[in-house]
């Protein structure tokens, strides 16, 4: 069993690697189901401003958000308005997608789980702020899937903003308004919030920061959609967080009142798909065993002990969370640098200590990989002639559900923005061009022209989504 005894010395551990990473700070925390263990910070929060990273510093937790709306269904599911298994239509009639068969018989389950057969499209709501959960619903019907419902876990953030719809049809308030009331204050997380514009006004926010040569380079706050707020909004602290975790080692009281029934709080643990390929946690080590996805977490085994884990990452703030429910431990580290694994070697030094294990180097390792991950250079090939003049494809063009595509000439070549984000491509073959710069595309991903008889662009197709085929703008 966890005990602060064990992490005597550990604040020295974080500042170590807070300084190897050269990430502005980072904060975590070790609980058991009574509570805090342990919960220390390091570093900054405001790298310009020199304003320390605290334990009760703000943090945007990112995809940390989903188990809390798996939580809310499972209230509803406690209370019998819900089934898990129910297909999606009969609680939203205007769900749809691509696929008729997939329509009728997706169901909750499905979309807690990742496996509705359709990949992320991120694309769709990033960058659109004012998107709502409505919107993002209505856009689901046309996109194209990549497998059939239930044949692989396929990470899908929209989904669960169809979760958080689903709350709402079958209790009548809003999902912010449902997780405050039967989540976030039964808990006493009384310093989390569920807007930026709110956690901003309290003074003490982390910053979000990317290394640039070992140097950290602030970074704009990623744009979210708000009716995306069930996929990723929430905004909490590391002994916030710690109170989540506890709850998830208990038997589903907190404070003296029931939340959730320890049925339907162990039903939220269990493993519903295998996770294959790039979408696996940890990939290539030996410590880690088959990774699983449940119902807004991870499972895998952790030098024999049952492990579940979800990570979060919007731009430059990343966190990580643990728990492993038969040592009655949980662990959250928060980082405020982007794609960071610091937090994971942080969680992972961490469950070591607790679970009083021989210590493994985390942070040589994941440095390590760090290091070996860098992609070679992009050496774009030689502008050819695309058969046309430039301005032949300028324009804007339409997407049902990705919106609206603008292309401009620039230079020798082509400037494409979609909702903020642009790509720059030059010439490449006949109509088609290859991206060279932006964050729209990879480098090297190839956009291609349809040209009518007149010598008209009428369509541009774009990879925004490498599971599927390129997405097809109309020119409007």
């Amino acid at each position: 069993m966890a005990t602060q005894e064990l992490f005597s010395g550990f604040s020295d551990t974080l500042d170590a690697s807070v300084q190897r990473w050269h990430v502005p700070g980072c904060a975590a925390a070790v609980v058991n189901h009574d509570g805090l263990i342990w919960c220390d910070s390091s570093g900054v929060r405001d790298l310009e401003r020199r304003l320390p990273f605290m334990s009760g510093t703000l943090f945007e937790v990112a995809s940390l958000t989903k188990a809390f709306t798996a939580a809310c269904l499972g209230i509803l599911a406690d209370r019998k308005v819900l089934t898990w298994d129910t297909p999606i239509r009969m609680y939203l009639p205007g769900f749809a997608l691509m696929d008729a068969g997939a329509t009728e018989t997706i169901t909750v389950r499905d979309i807690l789980s990742h496996r509705t057969g359709l990949p992320r499209h991120d694309g769709v709501w990033s960058g659109r702020v004012d998107m709502t959960g409505p919107a993002i619903m209505e856009s689901l019907r046309f996109l194209e899937p990549s497998c059939p419902p239930r044949t692989r876990f396929q990470y899908q953030n929209m989904m669960y903003a169809v979760a958080g719809l689903v709350v709402e049809a079958l209790d009548g308030r809003t999902w912010k308004d449902f997780l405050q009331s039967e989540l976030l204050g039964p808990l006493g997380m009384e310093r989390t919030r569920l807007s930026r514009k709110a956690g901003l006004l309290t003074g003490d926010y982390a910053m979000p920061y990317r290394l640039q040569d070992n140097t950290p380079v602030r970074m704009s706050f990623e744009h979210i959609a708000e009716g995306l707020a069930p996929a990723g909004c929430i905004i909490s602290t590391v002994e916030d967080m710690g109170k989540w975790l506890a709850f998830h080692l208990g038997d589903g009281t907190a404070n003296g009142r029931r939340i959730l029934s320890p049925e339907t709080l162990a039903f939220l643990h269990e493993p519903t798909i295998v996770v294959t390929g790039d979408e696996r946690c940890f990939v290539g080590l030996s410590e880690l065993g088959e990774d699983s996805y449940c119902m807004g977490w991870h499972s895998q085994s952790y030098r024999g002990h049952r492990m579940l884990h979800h990570s979060g990452a919007n731009d430059g703030l990343t966190s990580m969370a643990l728990l492993f429910p038969d040592d009655d431990l949980g662990i959250v580290a928060l980082t405020n640098s982007d794609d960071s694994m610091q937090r994971v070697a942080v969680a992972l030094m961490a469950a070591d200590r607790a679970l009083s294990l021989d210590p493994l180097p985390w942070d040589d390792r994941y440095l390590e990989r760090a290091r070996a991950a860098q992609p070679p250079a992009f050496v774009p090939p030689a502008p050819a002639d695309p058969g046309l003049p430039l301005s032949t494809y300028e324009g804007s063009y339409a997407h049902p559900a990705y919106g609206i595509l603008s292309v401009t000439v620039e230079g020798n070549g082509l400037h494409l923005e979609l909702h903020g984000s642009a790509a720059e491509a030059i010439g490449h073959a006949a109509n088609t061009f290859i991206a060279v710069n932006g964050s729209m595309l990879d480098k090297g991903d190839l956009i291609t022209f349809d040209v009518d008889a007149s010598g008209s662009a009428i369509l541009v197709a774009a990879p925004l989504e490498h599971a599927v085929s390129p997405i097809r703008f109309m020119r409007r």
